[in-house]
């Protein structure tokens, strides 16, 4: 069994520190506030110690900093980079990192037994295209990969985000900066509810 006072995350299967934050894990996206607020709590230095706070309670200049964040994006390593005094425990950061979760953008019902994802391979220079490169968050990691190769995942459910029961009514998709990954699968679905239902288009 485990040692004594570990404790097993839900989130995360038994896996070395290494596999979590290498198929787990987001370690690109730029931090939210509450984790800067935890960084806050780690810091040595009362002076990063004090900026991390700000940046964490003060919304009007977490709303400025995020601009620059944008424009730099910085992942949870070059931040760690720019507060030095930050100790973050490994334990701690794998409780507090977020998930991969990318859309799947098929419908069981017209392909069973598959999951497909539809992923852009992003690899971009921030600050103009003047600052370091930057890779995709798994989309790089997805597109080395050879057929047959495994890949470490999970379905969460998502209750809310379905077609109507009655697949008669008329559907509107927006995206508003998705693209069309998460309504790939509505339209496999109709389709099929078409094929197999003979219901009209």
């Amino acid at each position: 069994g485990p040692p004594p006072g570990w404790v097993r995350d839900p989130r995360l299967p038994p896996c070395t520190l290494r596999q979590a934050l290498t198929f787990f894990l987001d370690i690109t996206s730029p931090p939210s506030p509450q984790l800067l607020r935890l960084l806050s709590t780690l810091a040595e230095e009362s002076s990063e110690q004090q900026e991390l706070e700000s940046l964490s309670q003060d919304p009007r200049r977490y709303e400025e900093w995020e601009w620059v964040k944008w424009f730099r994006c910085p992942t949870l390593l070059e931040v760690l980079e720019q507060f030095p005094s930050v100790a973050l425990p490994a334990p701690l950061l794998l409780t507090q990192l977020p998930l991969l979760q990318p859309s799947v953008s098929s419908a069981p019902s017209a392909h069973p037994g598959e999951i497909h994802l539809t992923v852009a391979v992003l690899a971009y220079r921030t600050q103009d295209g003047l600052g370091p490169l930057h890779y995709g968050v798994c989309s790089t990691w997805l597109s080395q990969l050879k057929a047959g190769d495994p890949v470490p995942c999970f379905i969460r459910g998502a209750p809310s985000f379905r077609l109507p029961p009655d697949p008669t009514l008329p559907c509107i998709l927006v995206g508003p900066g998705t693209g069309i990954a998460p309504f790939r699968g509505f339209w496999q679905e109709r389709l099929h509810d078409i094929d197999s239902k003979g219901l009209q288009p």
